[in-house]
């Protein structure tokens, strides 16, 4: 009897061990994940999760760090996402290695061998460029030192002192051939140079560095024999001048020009090859440490101080673990979106000003700093002081990347270079017109205008017309609140996105966004959406001019702010302020989207920061954010708008709807009573 229990519970005791470890095992390979914070920062952002879904390619995370001197904390929360992202798509694998050990370095070389390897069909053209690049510089030092500088001192010696301007030429012609001597010997050297730095030891071949050695000496050498040709030729042109120093120059000018275009030909060629990707990141691979994304058709590298600063630099940023991980989060599918995203877009800011504002006011850096992250580009265009668009070919050789166009437009009622507002803001609507007669895709932002308190219209409303919108610019939507000073006249209005079914309203859902001095939208016939509206209190005021023309910190002190009158001003809100829409053109459609706010997208507004827990925190996160969703939806990109790493820094507690709300309520009302009614029923029923 005693054996029989005996074996009955060991029996049972080895089923339970055996059933744990079976848990354990599903466990570690299936790793439920259950975030549960109010930010939602432990699992993927929706923009990160729609990009890794269009995935249809292998994608490679290699995070090869010497983990002892990383701070751990930092260390943790990238390690969170990169769990993050292998567990969600099968098309991403992570791979870690710790350089800090013999094994990890070992493991590092041979990666770079890897990356080498597959691109050495793109070292052996870059390598073969760098090769023609030293080949002209030599065949270049030969003509300068053995073929121009000797005709030089003989078309010197040519002239005789009778000619005309003989000293100045003599003494011009000697001196180009000692330039010419010089060129060459410096030349001669920078091709030695470059030989030897192809021939140098390393874990990546570096033509690129040959290159960049001997391309300065033929660029400089080109513009001398450019120089020279034109020069020579002018002087055998010259019937003042001896015969036989004509000669001398009339046969020496064409073989420099020649020689010329040998030394700028392959400049030229290395100058704009597209260097292989493992050539791009060959300073991260040379060291010791490095993140990589190798991808597809692609390799590019992610900054190691960007990616794991220091417990220092936290502190100094005011940082926490969340931020790391999501700057890391946004890092990853940043590089992984190069290669898997479509084309890019470019921004084009069209303002009023007369001169460029960019880069001198710098209004627009956090939103410049968020959008080049993405890869998207800023770009300005002044229109009332250059009426031609900006050319983009640098920055998109190809065109293949969408344009949007964006506005900051003028103050009708400012007087800037010379011209007065009116005069500014019809060369500003002028070429919102033409962009509307191309079918580019726009972000027009309204400025409330003085023109319709004086009876006359604002070119803008034009532009509005053809797009089947009105809009009230002379009545902007001002709202009031009693403090204990008095009666203050507010300016901005802080709300958040309707809930309708458009592509940039579910990127923005739940996120405050700030509208400063917003002005009625009417979408007419237009069939356009409302995205965002103001009311609550809300009426469009006529009398607005002192008000605005009073800085922000003394309107608590004004003594008569403006208040509603039922004669001038409407008060039948809501209005809407921010709509999208597209309208017919030519074979296809030209998208829109309209903002009754001119400065919701600047630094003092976009970039507004509060204090949560002592870590700065956007105060107005949906600015951001309308900002990208607008511009995605405006160049076709629907798939890729979602909310991103950014819109959940702050936590939100989004309203409840009616439905929600009336079950909240009936539950408490008949729910609670009904369940202890049902409760005692039951007992009753049991008890018998």
């Amino acid at each position: 009897m005693r054996w029989r229990r005996a074996t009955v519970s060991g029996v049972l005791a080895a089923a339970v061990t055996a059933s744990l470890v079976l848990i354990n095992v599903i466990a570690a390979r299936v790793a439920p994940r259950f975030d549960v914070t109010a930010t939602g920062e432990h699992h993927l952002a929706p923009r990160t999760a729609r990009l890794i879904e269009k995935l249809d390619g292998d994608y490679e995370i290699v995070v090869a760090v010497n983990r002892s001197e990383l701070d751990p904390n930092a260390y943790r929360q990238v390690r969170d996402v990169l769990d993050a992202l292998d567990a969600a798509t099968p098309h991403v694998r992570t791979t870690e290695v710790d350089t800090g050990r013999a094994d990890g370095l070992e493991r590092y070389r041979e990666l770079v061998e890897r990356l080498v390897k597959r691109d050495q069909a793109g070292l052996d053209a870059y390598d073969a460029l760098a090769e023609q690049a030293i080949g002209a510089s030599r065949e270049v030092a030969v003509f300068l030192s053995d073929r121009v500088a000797p005709s030089l001192e003989n078309l010197r010696d040519a002239i005789p002192e009778s000619a005309p301007n003989a000293s100045v030429n003599r003494e011009a012609f000697a001196q180009r051939a000692e330039v010419a001597r010089l060129a060459a010997r410096e030349l001669a050297q920078l091709a030695d140079e470059a030989e030897r730095t192809l021939d140098e030891p390393g874990a990546v071949p570096r033509p690129d560095r040959a290159g960049a050695v001997v391309l300065p000496g033929l660029d400089g050498v080109a513009s001398q024999l450019a120089a020279l040709s034109d020069e020579l030729a002018d002087f055998a042109a010259s019937e003042s001048q001896p015969e036989e120093a004509r000669a001398i120059a009339g046969s020496l000018a064409p073989s420099a020009s020649a020689m010329r275009d040998r030394a700028a030909s392959p400049a030229d060629s290395l100058r704009h090859a597209e260097p292989p990707d493992v050539l791009r990141i060959a300073d991260a691979l040379g060291q010791t440490d490095a993140v990589l994304v190798i991808g597809p058709d692609g390799l590019t590298a992610v900054d190691l101080g960007v990616l794991f600063p220091t417990a220092l630099e936290l502190e100094a940023m005011g940082l926490g673990s969340g931020d790391v991980r999501g700057r890391a989060e946004e890092l990853f599918a940043t590089a992984i979106g190069t290669f898997a995203l479509p084309a890019r877009p470019i921004v084009v800011l069209v303002h009023g000003e007369d001169r460029p504002i960019l880069d001198a006011t710098h209004a627009y850096d956090y939103l410049r700093q968020r959008l080049n992250v993405r890869g998207i580009d800023l770009v300005e265009w002044p229109c009332v002081a250059d009426p031609d668009p900006p050319v983009l070919t640098e920055l998109d050789p190809a065109g293949d990347r969408p344009v949007v166009y964006t506005t900051l437009t003028p103050d009708s009622g400012a007087t800037s270079g010379g011209m007065n507002g009116v005069e500014r803001a019809q060369r500003f609507a002028d070429a919102l017109q033409g962009l509307i007669d191309q079918g580019a895709p726009l972000l027009l932002n309204l400025n409330v205008s003085v023109l319709p308190t004086y009876g006359t219209d604002d070119p803008v409303e034009g532009v509005l017309d053809r797009l089947g919108l009105a809009g009230d610019l002379g009545r902007p939507l001002l709202s009031e609140r009693v403090t204990a000073r008095g009666r203050v006249v507010e300016t901005d209005h802080v709300v958040r996105a309707l809930d309708v079914d458009h592509p940039i309203a579910r990127a923005v859902r739940g996120l405050n966004t700030k509208f400063t001095w917003p002005v009625p939208i009417d979408v007419k016939d237009s069939g356009a959406t409302v995205l965002y509206e103001v009311g609550d209190g809300a009426w469009a005021e006529s009398e607005w001019v002192r008000l605005r023309r009073t800085p922000r910190d003394q309107r608590a002190l004004l003594p008569d702010p403006p208040e509603f009158d039922p004669g001038r001003d409407d008060d039948a809100g809501p209005w809407a302020v921010v709509v999208a829409g597209e309208r017919a053109h030519d074979d296809g459609t030209q998208r829109f989207v309209v903002i009754g706010s001119n400065d919701w997208a600047v630094d003092p507004v976009a970039g507004e920061a509060i204090t949560v827990d002592t870590v700065p925190r956007p105060a107005n996160p949906g600015n951001a954010e309308l900002f990208e969703a607008a511009v995605s939806w405006l160049a076709g990109q629907d798939d890729l708008i979602a909310e991103s790493v950014e819109s959940r820094v702050v936590p939100t507690v989004r309203g409840l709807s009616d439905a929600q709300l009336s079950g909240v309520r009936w539950l408490v009302i008949a729910g609670l009573p009904g369940l202890v009614l049902a409760g005692g029923i039951a007992w009753r029923v049991i008890r018998g």
